[in-house]
């Protein structure tokens, strides 16, 4: 994932490796000779929005939402979405 600006600086300061994100953009296609000479491929996501999709660590047990506050499902996160609805 390639981010930018303002967008590149909210990602580094808050996602932590294996945190659940939801990330749109487009794709990119890039190759690149390794040592030896050898083209070499790889496609990146240029991100224009990424949702943090996991539970946020720095909210406070007291202020965090209550069972009647919290959507239907027990799995959902903050913004309604369910693991099980997410397509990878």
């Amino acid at each position: 994932m390639v981010c930018w600006e303002g967008l590149a600086e909210t990602v580094a300061t808050h996602v932590k490796k294996g945190d659940p994100l939801y990330v749109e953009g487009r794709l990119q296609y890039r190759s690149f000779p390794d040592g030896e000479g050898r083209e070499h491929g790889v496609v990146e996501i240029v991100a224009s929005d990424v949702r943090f999709l996991g539970r946020r660590h720095e909210v406070p047990a007291a202020a965090e939402p209550t069972s009647s506050d919290r959507a239907a499902s027990p799995d959902a996160s903050p913004d309604g979405v369910s693991p099980e609805e997410i397509p990878f």
